[in-house]
């Protein structure tokens, strides 16, 4: 009886450590239950917007773009005022949080669907009522997490104001270039080398204009094209201020009709860089012995052209000094069309290139003259367009340039001036003469 009893003992102390053991076990997978639970629910992003400066209700309304580790959108919101906030439950992950203010459709293309690597596209014309800002910051998500994002402006502000200008001057028109067209949702510009026009009024000082706010180029330069249109021709001259323009910098250009006058002041933005002051001076009576159909361009440059070479992007044909400080300089474009004549006019007048417009095509003394110069060393000259970027020009027996504003046109084989056809196509090659002076 007593070794009966023993094993019975022993059985039901077995079975109690087993079902203890199976308890335990069970709590331990009801806690791994819960952990993954838990992590299925996700992690929260909060967004905290901090002040650059400005007080923090100027900022909004905020749009907000939420983007995973392809790139790819998660989320919009529009955040309305200082009162709403914005939160998002998501799974573990790599993701970019962006947030803009001033972004809107009136002022801007923006995609239905963006990517980090679209482009929000900026509608020119009308001055903004507010410069785009812009911030952003890429959260590896592992917790609960609020993000911080400092807004800064994305944009330079420019503002013109031109004296000494003629009286009967109807209309006065500023190009800036180059500027870029648009900006990533990452921020990047797109450098699409584009020109932004900016039109003038007139008040009993001169020509002003507002503030207006562009989308910065990478570039070493920054071209400004002035056209002032009067009864007897529109007038441009063009500056070239030798830096690119910087985001969150205001720009004050002062200019003068002529030379010998000069005039300085700055404008100030609330919570932007100190403002940079331009002077520049155009000149009344620069053009000399003008092409009747060349628009006078003065272009001021840290070195004077030098014929046979190129200076920019052009190749420089002919330069005439006028005095140690000033040269005119005959400018051949780097590209060239193979057109009909009936479409060449429009394309040589609405080419620009690096701040530069109103090209023509060779006149017919100039065909003569171009082609005598280089009947022989063409291969030479092409060689060193090729190595420099530039379009060559051909030269076999039915390959012509058009000339005499397309009513004409000459090869470099024959010395033939012949009338256009309608039917062929031809060569086309801008020309530009233009002032330049020594930068002081």
């Amino acid at each position: 009886m007593k070794t009966q009893n023993h094993y019975s003992s022993i059985r039901t102390y077995g079975l109690i450590a087993i079902l203890l053991l199976l308890s335990a076990c069970g709590k331990y997978v009801l806690e791994e239950n819960l952990e993954e639970e838990s992590a299925s629910k996700g992690y929260q992003m909060s967004l905290k917007v901090r002040s650059g400066g400005l007080e923090l209700e100027q900022y909004y309304p905020l749009s907000v773009y939420l983007f995973n580790e392809n790139g790819e959108l998660v989320e919009k919101k529009e955040i309305t005022d200082t009162n709403e906030t914005y939160s998002k439950t998501l799974e573990k992950g790599q993701y970019t949080l962006t947030a803009f203010s001033g972004l809107s459709e009136d002022s801007y293309t923006i995609p239905d669907n963006p990517t980090t690597t679209d482009y929000i596209q900026f509608k020119s014309g009308n001055p903004l009522p507010a410069p785009l800002l812009f911030g952003q910051s890429r959260v590896s998500l592992t917790e609960d997490t609020q993000v911080n994002i400092s807004l800064s402006y994305t944009m330079a502000a420019l503002n013109f104001n031109l004296e000494m200008v003629p009286d009967d001057a109807t209309a006065v028109e500023i190009q800036v270039s180059p500027v870029s067209s648009g900006m990533s949702f990452t921020g990047n510009y797109n450098n699409d080398n584009q020109s932004f026009s900016i039109k003038c009024f007139p008040t009993d000082k001169g020509w002003e204009t507002d503030t207006y706010y562009i989308l910065p180029s990478e570039s070493s330069r920054t071209n400004l094209s002035i056209t002032i249109k009067r009864p007897e021709g529109n007038e441009t001259y063009s500056y070239t201020y030798t830096d690119m323009l910087q985001p969150a910098q205001p720009y004050h250009f002062t200019g003068t009709y002529q030379e010998g006058v000069s005039m300085g002041s700055t404008f100030e933005i609330e919570g932007w860089k100190p403002s940079i002051g331009v002077d520049f001076n155009l000149n009344e009576n620069a053009s000399g012995e003008e092409n009747e159909d060349d628009t006078e361009t003065i272009l001021r440059a840290p070195e004077l052209p030098v014929a046979d070479k190129i200076w920019g992007y052009f190749y420089v044909w002919k330069v005439e000094a006028v005095s140690e400080t000033e040269v005119i300089a005959t400018l051949i474009s780097p590209d060239q069309w193979y057109v009909l004549a009936a479409d060449a006019l429009d394309i040589i007048e609405s080419y620009s290139i690096d701040g530069i417009d109103n090209w023509r095509m060779f006149t017919e003394e100039e065909a003569r003259e171009i082609r005598k110069q280089f009947a022989l060393t063409l291969d030479d000259l092409n060689y060193y367009l090729d190595q420099n970027g530039l379009d060559r020009f051909y030269r076999n027996e039915d390959e012509r340039y058009l000339c005499d504003e397309a009513r004409k046109s000459f090869g470099f084989n024959s010395d033939r001036i012949t009338t256009a056809g309608n039917k062929t196509e031809y060569y086309l090659r801008g020309v530009k003469t233009v002032r330049v002076k020594l930068e002081e």
